[in-house]
């Protein structure tokens, strides 16, 4: 895939219509997008992904996709036309091979407001010839699934990714994560996982008479399941939510240390820096404890008495069996009782009668005085067992984990005080810096409320995971009726062969996969042979390192730097991996990097990761230095600024300096 040209009209901070050429020279794959914060880099950057896919870019959620619409909406400082009479719109012409020829296709998205919400159109034609034309063969309404059949949405999150993402996900270790989402997208086993589950939607309905009680059991979970995705869908918009809130606040946190630092503020912004670890840290633990104590008034106090839940789980035990041979002696007790009763009415020999029923006694448990000591129903002793076994084993470990946790984060606090005490006083820019210190604070509290969320939207996705094998289990029964019996068998063939099928598809291509990271690494990273081997655990998909004799690499002795390393050699492993020739757009490429890797990422990573690169940058990202190592990769340059006397922003081509390395005006 090629991108060629990208257009805006009155899209976000765009005024009017703005066009970018996109074309590479051979050789030559980055196109460079330089501005500060606040110019609309981000906006632009996230132009692209949103033409091609709406609403299921972000997937936040179609009330906040709407909310994100009507804010792209460009605002004239003038008044001379209503905002309902204004239509944004995003178009991308690109380049893709289809069906063995090169194919060329435009892709228009426009939208409207108005007081009955947002109107939003996709246009999608094929050039043929000089002209372009509408695609016939495709019905209008067909025209999202057009495209995402030219580029899956899945794939594309390979492709199109935030540096600042790639630190955070370097930061909190779960590379595993992104790589499992993205593996199962680019093998496209999110399908069978959907025809899995609308095979087990299919027996559940055609369970009638003895197989009453699998449907009731059914219904029960699919309504578990229900209420979790639920609650996954209302964290990942509150997640969404809370993202765009941090982002607005960090554009005003670097707008307020510009000014800091024009009045000498260095030591105040270091200052600000541990007040904002402080607040971060103190809502950290704050949520910490209340997950300790939600752990301390769920499950946790069982697994302090374990010698006592195992007496009550054999107890249960034991009454199972007394209720069982019970059961077993009324049953007995009634055949004696029609055996006598038709002995007597067809007047069989007292001898023979008795021969039967001597057989019969003869079945029958023996006696016993035992009776059941607790009581308890199938559905409680299932219940019970639950709560045990999670007590002696994930809630232990999450408690442990999470003590550990909350441990390290009040004596980070404590530290970060003793700090802050000792620091001395804001001088003459005191405001400023309190304003700051405010800024900082709101943040370091959303990102404890965004990771907060993240772990929560894991969990959520473990439950529905959790329920989802539950029901296969449940729809694995044996059952009574004859024809639910063979749909069982059929369906659990069925779910076998598809599962069979994953997991082969995973192994052929997890060995491929290892492969590309680990050069990757050994790319990127600066130490000599310090990467000898990375393996994948198929299952878990978590990344394990190896040096050149090896031995495992324990995560927390990597740098910051090497771990940022690390998350971007999965990425490009994963995109290698897929085997789609697509571009990169990289947002903050070089975020929070320090020189030597910065230096690594831009001779060895952005000349050969794609045949097109699309960087956007801030100044203090590519630098100067920066911009002379990549300038002979570089094909196109563009530089956009906000101009406050028209409130939108201005496109100049070429970067922020130029060949001499003096910063153009």
């Amino acid at each position: 895939m090629i991108i060629r040209r990208l257009t805006l009209a009155d899209y976000g901070p765009y005024a009017g219509e703005h066009s970018f050429e996109l074309e590479t020279i051979q050789n030559r794959p980055i196109i460079l997008v330089g501005g500060r914060n606040g110019g609309g880099k981000t906006t632009l950057f996230e132009s692209i992904p949103l033409c091609l896919y709406g609403y299921q870019y972000g997937r936040s959620g179609r009330r906040n996709y709407e909310e994100r619409l009507r804010r792209l909406i460009h605002r004239y400082n003038d008044t001379r036309m209503e905002p309902s009479e204004r239509r944004t719109s995003v178009q991308v012409t690109f380049q893709i091979s289809s069906g063995g020829d090169l194919a060329e296709y435009v892709v228009r998205r426009s939208w409207r407001a108005s007081k009955d919400g947002i109107s939003e159109e996709l246009d999608v034609k094929r050039r043929a010839g000089d002209k372009y034309e509408s695609l016939d063969s495709v019905e209008q309404d067909q025209w999202q699934s057009f495209v995402n059949g030219l580029v899956p949405p899945g794939i594309a999150d390979l492709f199109f990714f935030d540096g600042e993402k790639v630190t955070q996900m370097a930061e909190k270790g779960r590379e595993h994560s992104a790589i499992r989402a993205a593996f199962n997208s680019l093998l496209g086993l999110e399908t069978a996982e959907r025809l899995r589950e609308d095979l087990r939607t299919n027996l559940a309905r055609n369970l009638t008479g003895d197989d009453r009680h699998i449907r009731e059991d059914l219904d029960r979970l699919e309504g578990e399941k229900e209420q979790a995705e639920r609650n996954a869908t209302r964290t990942k918009d509150t997640r969404a939510r809370k993202g765009a809130e941090l982002d607005h606040i960090r554009n005003n946190i670097q707008g307020m240390e510009d000014k800091i630092e024009g009045l000498g503020g260095g030591y105040a912004k270091k200052r600000q820096d541990m007040r904002e670890r402080l607040a971060s840290r103190e809502a950290e633990a704050a949520i910490l404890s209340k997950r300790i104590g939600a752990l301390c008034a769920a499950e946790l106090p069982f697994g302090m008495i374990p010698r006592q839940v195992d007496e009550v789980l054999e107890r249960m035990g034991a009454d199972l069996i007394i209720s069982q041979r019970a059961t077993k002696t009324r049953l007995v007790a009634d055949i004696l009782q029609k055996v006598r009763d038709v002995a007597a009415a067809r007047n069989i020999p007292d001898d023979t009668a008795g021969d039967i029923l001597g057989a019969i006694r003869e079945s029958a448990p023996p006696q016993d005085d035992m009776v059941e000591v607790l009581g308890f129903s199938t559905v409680q002793r299932e219940k019970i067992s639950g709560i045990a076994e999670r007590s002696q084993t994930t809630t232990l470990e999450e408690a442990g984990a999470i003590s550990g946790q909350y441990g390290l984060a009040r004596r980070e606090v404590e530290r970060l005080r003793s700090m802050l005490e000792s620091a001395p006083a804001d001088d003459e820019i005191g405001p400023l810096v309190s304003e700051a210190a405010r800024l900082h604070a709101e943040a370091g509290r959303l990102e404890a409320e965004i990771e907060h969320l993240d772990m929560e939207a894991a969990r959520q996705e473990t439950l529905i995971r959790h329920t989802n094998a539950r029901i296969r289990d449940k729809l694995g029964s044996q059952y009574k009726n004859e024809k639910s019996g063979r749909m069982a068998k059929l369906t659990r063939a069925v779910d076998g062969a598809l599962e069979k099928y994953a997991s082969r598809l995973r192994a052929k291509k997890i060995g491929l996969l290892e492969r590309y990271v680990r050069e990757a690494a050994q790319t990127l990273l600066h130490k000599k042979n310090f990467i000898g081997d990375i393996s994948i655990d198929p299952e878990t998909f978590e990344a394990a390192v190896y040096d050149s004799d090896r031995n495992a690499i324990p995560r927390d002795t990597l740098s910051q730097g090497e771990l940022q390393m690390m998350a971007t050699s999965v990425l490009w492993g994963l995109a290698r991996t897929s085997g789609r020739p697509l571009p990169f757009m990289i947002d903050t490429p070089l975020a929070r990097l320090d020189a030597e890797h910065r230096s690594n990422l831009t001779e060895r990573f952005f000349p050969l990761a794609s045949h097109q690169i699309l960087l956007f940058s801030t100044d203090t990202e590519i630098r100067a230095d920066d911009y002379a190592q990549i300038r002979r990769y570089v094909s196109r340059a563009y530089t956009i600024r906000h101009d406050p006397d028209s409130a939108s922003t201005i496109v100049r081509k070429g970067y922020f300096w130029d060949r001499s390395g003096d910063e153009i005006r």
